[in-house]
């Protein structure tokens, strides 16, 4: 290659958008990953424009370029590809000190098989779990079978079957605390509530929220109680104080009577003038009116105390209606859920399933990976990994989903 050419600085090919957003987001992944066939990469020599290309592993592990012809690259991981492209150059005297540039532009697919809605290959990128190869696959099957033991549907119907019966001792236990709300006792009768399906440990979680829950109402109950019973107090209190008061201006009236009557009989005889008995007047007037302000006092008082003896009584009566109606609502969901765990029962009896016994967690689907545990020579051979739905994949790798068989009970 003419000095000038060596010379040049090029502007390095583009490269594949998708391998330069993983090698972003990923940095470092994709050099981990080996070369196999099916793999394509993305070559390009700075010195040396027209090498730059896209080239695909072949089947016997080879890439073909142009000045180099056919080159190896199975096996390797990207630094060896780019150390062995870089000797191919130098060994060729095609390029004196190349500077190599080699990415993943393509990976092999991943297979996802078995129990998944779709199977079939699905596209690698790094950092790929077993979970994201099931998502591109539709999901955990869903009907090749409905009701046979192992299936995706038979797991469903087994698990909204302890739902069911979960909600059925919840709705029980509901039944229970407001009976004892509607009794006014704080003890929740438990004597005709069973876990089921639930388990004993979910059956005392349950019944300790609705003890909690009781409690709270009737704390309620007696704050409210406790409220209304110091107004009434206070409104006895004033009424106290209102009859005190009147008495004394009564009193205070039939005093000031009498001096008007003395004061209009020494005004009659000339000893005082009718300013004095004008004064008296004016003082009996006033004292008539504040009689009546304090009979006005007292009768609003006595309607306090009567508005809120009807209030008491009227909160009382709307909190054994709302939880009357709580309760008929509860009954009527216990029934209906009762009915639903007896159908789903019949379901997976009429299908040859067990029926749940006892609390059980959902099975988890059952992962094998099947990979290349090399390229060529005696290392060759596929590797079998019993892994997890947040197992790593690779690419090429295929995945096996199953599930466990139901055992017979």
């Amino acid at each position: 290659m003419p000095r000038s050419a060596e010379k040049r600085s090029p502007p390095r090919p583009a490269r594949p958008l998708l391998a330069a957003c993983l090698a972003l987001l990923w940095p470092g992944a994709a050099a981990a990953l080996t070369v196999s066939p099916g793999d394509v990469l993305a070559v390009s020599v700075l010195q040396a424009p027209a090498l730059a290309r896209e080239a695909k592993v072949d089947a016997g592990g080879r890439i073909m370029l142009p000045m180099l012809g056919s080159l190896e690259v199975a096996g390797l991981d990207l630094d060896g590809v780019r150390e062995r492209l870089r000797r191919a150059l130098i060994d060729g005297a095609l390029v004196r000190d190349p500077e190599v540039t080699v990415e993943f532009a393509a990976y092999r697919p991943v297979y996802v098989a078995g129990a998944v809605a779709q199977s079939g290959g699905f596209p690698f990128a790094p950092g790929m779990t077993v979970r994201q190869g099931i998502v591109l696959a539709g999901g955990l099957e869903r009907g090749s079978a409905p009701l046979a033991p192992g299936t995706e549907e038979a797991v469903r119907l087994s698990a909204e079957t302890r739902s069911v019966s979960y909600r059925l001792l919840q709705a029980e236990s509901r039944i229970a605390r407001l009976r004892a709300e509607l009794r006014d006792t704080g003890t929740l009768d438990t004597a005709g509530i069973a876990p089921g399906l639930a388990g004993p440990a979910a059956e005392g979680e349950i019944l300790a929220l609705e003890r909690e829950l009781l409690s709270d109402s009737r704390a309620r109950s007696a704050a409210l109680q406790a409220h209304s019973d110091s107004l009434q107090e206070l409104v006895r209190q004033e009424l106290r104080l209102l009859e005190r008061q009147s008495a004394l201006q009564r009193s205070e009236q039939a005093a000031l009577a009498e001096d008007l009557r003395s004061a209009r009989d020494l005004q009659a005889r000339g000893v005082i003038s009718i300013t004095r008995v004008k004064e008296l007047e004016r003082q009996s007037r006033l004292l008539a009116s504040d009689m009546l302000d304090t009979q006005a006092y007292a009768a609003r008082a006595r309607q306090t105390s009567v508005t809120v003896r009807y209030d008491r009584e009227r909160a009382e009566i709307e909190r054994r209606v709302t939880v009357q109606s709580s309760l008929v609502e509860a009954l009527a969901q216990r029934d209906a859920l009762a009915a639903e765990l007896q159908a789903l029962t019949a379901r997976l009896l009429a299908a040859g399933l067990p029926p749940p016994q006892g609390p059980a967690e959902l099975p988890a689907p059952l992962i094998t990976i099947y990979r290349e545990a090399g390229y060529g020579g005696a290392g060759a051979g596929t590797e079998r990994i019993a892994g997890g739905l947040d197992t790593p994949v690779e690419p090429g790798d295929v995945i096996e989903v199953a599930f466990a068989p139901v055992p017979p009970t």
